[in-house]
Order: structure tokens, then sequence, then C-alpha cells
């Protein structure tokens, strides 16, 4: 298990969120369910739901490495004809 940084890039904004997971993969589905629509302007329950839904499909669950640094990834979900960037970092190791 480690900590993770995901950074979403939505529609001209930023969005930090850290969570607790075994991997990329899982970090990235975890964030999706603990995601506090509120905070984000135009991500309401239904793009949330849409989000999940994608996440949870093997194909597209697929961070891949960016090259030249250590432990971070990178994604993008479109949801509704609407891109999302998201940037993983893994920020710490459990002991």
């Amino acid at each position: 298990m480690g900590l993770y940084t995901i950074v979403m890039d939505f529609e001209g904004g930023a969005y930090i969120a850290q969570v607790t997971a075994k991997n990329e993969s899982a970090a990235i589905r975890e964030w999706a369910t603990t995601l506090d629509t509120a905070v984000i302007p135009r991500i309401g329950k239904k793009i949330k739901a849409r989000m999940q839904q994608l996440l949870s499909e093997d194909e597209v669950d697929n961070p891949v490495a960016i090259h030249g640094c250590i432990q971070v990834w990178c994604d993008t979900l479109s949801v509704s004809g609407r891109f999302m960037l998201l940037t993983i970092i893994k920020t710490a190791q459990d002991a």
C-alpha cells in the first residue's frame, strides 16, 4: 500500500486529492470513488458515476509511466465529451 496524489486537470481547473491504494490503477479507482463533486464545478453525480464506470473497465484503466520520472503516471478520461487529464504520483510507501 502507498499514498498517491492525484491531480485532475479539467476544464481550466486543477483539483488535487490523496488516496491510499496498492498501485496506481487502484489509486485512480479509489480517487474516483471518494471524489467530492461539490468542490469541482461542472462535475455532478452523473459524471462521477460515468467516471467510475469507465475506470472499472480494464482497457480504460491503464496509467502510463512518465518517462524520466520515478513513480509518476498519467491517464486520461473522456466523459460525455469532456476531457480529463489525471497525473498520479506515488508520494509515500507504507512501512
